[in-house]
């Protein structure tokens, strides 16, 4: 179920989001959405805080952030952290598969 809420919100791509907004539908407090802008995990659009808006693909990684937060009892810091390096395992991951895809198959 909880895949198919992730789908959803970033289907709706070009949705934009104040900061209450995403921290409603995150669960995650202001504070901790900050921490993870200013570690460059979200992305905000605004000078500021009060007029900042989130894609909606903010959600489904606050969402993310919140539940590693919860299992692994982390602070903001340590949430960004998890965050951080879960994409750059993805990112690697997405490269080897296309490396992979590339080499000349082995019946040849």
């Amino acid at each position: 179920m909880q895949e198919a809420c992730d789908a959803l919100f970033l289907a709706a791509g070009d949705v934009a989001l104040t900061l209450e907004q995403l921290s409603e539908a995150s669960g995650l407090a202001a504070e901790q959405i900050a921490v993870l802008v200013d570690y460059g995990v979200l992305r905000a659009q605004g000078d500021e805080p009060a007029r900042w808006t989130f894609s909606a693909s903010a959600v489904v990684m606050a969402k993310r952030g919140g539940r590693l937060a919860r299992h692994f009892d982390l602070n903001p810091e340590g949430m960004a952290l998890a965050l951080i390096q879960m994409e750059r395992i993805a990112e690697l991951e997405r490269r080897l598969r296309w490396l992979e895809c590339a080499l000349p198959s082995e019946s040849q």
